[in-house]
């Protein structure tokens, strides 16, 4: 089954970054060298233990956004590492 966009999705413009990005895509396709400066991707595969916990925390039922601060155990979490690895001590902000 081939997929299909509606005439008003494809009139909605890409964004500037994004419109970079398949100008970039294409020249690349046509073999030309190109760089890619346009968007922060990773050159190598996320590591399996965090591709464990993410399935996992979806299975628990994860799906929904979150606090722009992150959830209340990351953000514990990342003040225990900061603390134990770098010696960094935070103030709960109040929010």
């Amino acid at each position: 089954m081939a997929f299909q966009t509606t005439k008003r999705m494809e009139a909605l413009p890409f964004s500037g970054i994004r419109a970079v990005m398949e100008k970039a895509t294409k020249m690349q396709q046509a073999g030309e060298n190109i760089i890619h400066m346009e968007i922060g991707g990773p050159d190598f595969d996320t590591p399996e233990k965090l591709k464990q916990a993410a399935n996992e925390s979806l299975k628990a039922g994860h799906v929904f956004y979150t606090s722009n601060y992150g959830t209340p155990q990351l953000r514990e979490a990342v003040t225990v590492y900061e603390r134990e690895k770098n010696g960094n001590e935070y103030v709960r902000p109040r929010y």
